[in-house]
């Protein structure tokens, strides 16, 4: 009897052990719906159109790297977009053709620790606004953000480190699009 209990109690063991090592080594990629601000204030609306360049310096999510999450260039593409559409800082936001603006938005860095209780999550992004016609420069400002998530935010590692991510981003772009609302042209 002690034997099969013993076998029953291991199996049960290992099963749960083989599930908390599969949801531990899952890396999640930050999602564009979860980077847009909830609202974001702006001093003033800047008259005509713009277009968001593909951002760079962004990285695929990467399953083989555990415990980490990971931000895209496109996600964050879609992000910013959005949340340009949202702040309704601009007359239009374009996503193909012509605009008056050209903005473009580099990651310049992008850190979290790679295992913790608490993630914080620190990025480090280069805004830079030009003129379409001419391609000259009219504002060029960096934007760094820090977000901690905690034990309390989310129970497994990799999903804690994903919603630090998604939160700095939120923060990075809702601070960009603040600045951005006070440039005088």
């Amino acid at each position: 009897m002690k034997h099969k209990m013993s076998a029953k109690f291991t199996l049960v063991f290992l099963l749960i052990v083989a599930l908390l090592i599969v949801s531990l080594a899952s890396g999640c990629a930050a999602r564009s719906e979860m980077m847009v601000p909830a609202s974001i204030k702006i001093a003033k609306k800047i008259p005509g159109s713009v277009k968001v360049n593909d951002i760079v310096g962004g990285r695929e999510n990467n399953p083989f790297l555990l415990l980490t999450s990971h931000l895209s260039s496109s996600s964050f593409t879609e992000a910013l977009t959005d949340a340009l559409v949202k702040a309704d800082l601009f007359n239009s936001v374009v996503k193909g053709g012509e605009s008056d603006y050209l903005l473009d938005v580099t990651i310049t860095s992008y850190d979290q620790p790679f295992i913790g209780l608490g993630y914080d999550v620190k990025i480090t992004t280069q805004w830079e606004l030009a003129d379409s016609r001419t391609l000259k420069g009219i504002w060029s400002d960096k934007v760094v953000t820090v977000y901690k998530a905690n034990l309390g935010d989310a129970f497994l590692p990799a999903e804690r480190a994903q919603k630090a991510g998604e939160a700095a981003v939120r923060a990075n772009i809702a601070e960009g699009i603040n600045r951005l609302s006070k440039v005088t042209f």
